[in-house]
Parts: structure tokens; sequence; C-alpha cells
């Protein structure tokens, strides 16, 4: 289950460095 967790969260990490790219 914490791995699931912990892909969810770098996959939300990842959108919100593109957000800042754009």
């Amino acid at each position: 289950l914490n791995y699931y967790i912990s892909i969810g969260y770098s996959s939300l990490i990842i959108k919100l460095k593109v957000i800042i790219k754009t």
C-alpha cells in the first residue's frame, strides 16, 4: 500500500513541475 502512495506522490510532484515550467 505504501508503494502505491509513493508512486501517486511522485506523479503529483511531476505534474507540479510541468505547471511551473509552463
